[in-house]
């Protein structure tokens, strides 16, 4: 599926995720979890990645095989992994940390894998969540 860099098109990415996990006979929980990941990645691709106030587009992909679910996130914004920052040091309390970050760790937490690569104009994330 494609949508704009718009964040009201988040919800419609969640309704189509849900559809697909309830055809694919996907648990509930996980199908959960893939909803705070949509929200933490979509979210950062639409407000860190589009310098200029121009439409553009974010393709989706959701793919189930060999109990597996892979989902691909490809977006035309600029450079940027996600994963290569440093994770936040949750030992220390909430006024003493530095901002930004905690959301990645939480989906660094939450799925198996998760990849990023640069392809030509296109940051492209890959992530993955073992049915087990």
């Amino acid at each position: 599926m494609t949508i704009s860099n718009d964040l009201g098109d988040i919800a419609t990415v969640m309704s189509a995720f849900e559809g697909f996990a309830k055809n694919c006979d996907v648990p509930a929980d996980i199908a959960d979890r893939f909803n705070v990941v949509f929200d933490e990645m979509l979210s950062n691709i639409i407000y860190y990645g589009y310098p200029d106030d121009q439409r553009h587009e974010i393709s989706i992909t959701f793919k189930h095989q060999d109990r597996c679910l892979n989902v691909t996130i490809k977006d035309d914004g600029i450079a940027f992994d996600p994963f290569g920052a440093t994770s936040p040091n949750t030992a220390l309390p909430v006024a003493e940390r530095e901002i930004g970050g905690l959301g990645i760790h939480l989906v660094l937490n939450m799925m198996h894998e998760a990849h990023y690569r640069r392809e030509g104009q296109h940051n492209i994330i890959t992530l993955v969540q073992k049915l087990e």
